[in-house]
């Protein structure tokens, strides 16, 4: 029929640009190599199979763990949502597939798999094979279908890690901090400088008294910090109940006189 012979001609039209998308990768010259991963080639070139440089791992500020958590919480808990969720705690991995992919050009995902996971590869070697011909497949997890791995594979560009956006930007992360500051009373700063003031007068006191010579020293500076523990993890809501409450006793006061 018409639909059926359209149908065909788009699937084949679709498997041309993802034949010749995986060409041009492999007529690519390789960037970005740290080293080569002993005796391993690549499973349908035979070259080397070689570690990429990659950036370093994502630093997360306080802040960002806060925020990150609270955009999960807020994605829910369907399968769209846990696939979205997956995506957006696989900056790391994204980078490093690109990075290897610029690395070994014509590369499979089971390549990457070798190197970045390989308790996801099963060997199955003879005996007369070597260990850099040795064929496999991937694990039953990463063959399942709706695989992040896979769709993160497929999306991942060659890309060294000298070109790839930044996991960590500082810069941003500086200006986000300097405008929180500007916008902070000075109750809400001096609930920031508190840990860092009781933190200093808590060394002070350990590096000035001789605990040693009391029995019951030690115990007591460990109940010491583990209070200024307690003191110093307020957050947000515990700060705005107590501005509350202090002002329902300053109107109290004011109501007494």
């Amino acid at each position: 029929s018409p639909t059926d012979s359209e149908d065909e001609f788009f699937e084949a039209l679709e498997s041309q640009e993802a034949a010749s998308e995986g060409e041009k990768e492999a007529l690519q010259s390789p960037e970005g190599i740290k080293h080569q991963l002993g005796k391993k080639v690549l499973l349908t070139s035979g070259k080397p199979l070689d570690v990429p440089i990659t950036q370093d791992p994502l630093v997360m500020t306080e802040d960002m763990v806060v925020e990150q958590s609270h955009v999960l919480s807020e994605l829910g808990t369907s399968e769209e949502a846990a696939k979205i969720r997956a995506k957006m705690q696989s900056g790391q991995l994204m980078s490093d597939m690109e990075a290897f992919k610029a690395a070994n050009p014509g590369c499979l995902l089971a390549d990457f798999v070798r190197w970045y996971s390989p308790r996801d590869w099963i060997e199955e070697k003879t005996e007369t094979e070597s260990e850099s011909l040795a064929k496999g497949r991937l694990s039953a997890r990463m063959e399942m279908p709706g695989n992040v791995w896979v769709e993160m594979w497929d999306a991942a560009k060659p890309i060294p890690a000298k070109r790839q956006k930044r996991l960590f930007d500082d810069t941003r992360e500086a200006e986000k901090i300097l405008h929180y500051l500007s916008g902070l009373s000075v109750r809400q700063m001096v609930c920031l400088v508190m840990p860092v003031l009781l933190h200093a007068a808590y060394n002070r006191l350990q590096s000035r008294m001789n605990f040693s010579e009391l029995s019951s020293g030690a115990k007591a500076l460990k109940q010491c910090r583990g209070k200024l523990a307690g003191l110093v993890q307020s957050n947000d809501e515990e700060i705005a109940a107590y501005a509350v409450e202090r002002k329902r006793v300053a109107l109290f006061n004011v109501s007494e006189t």
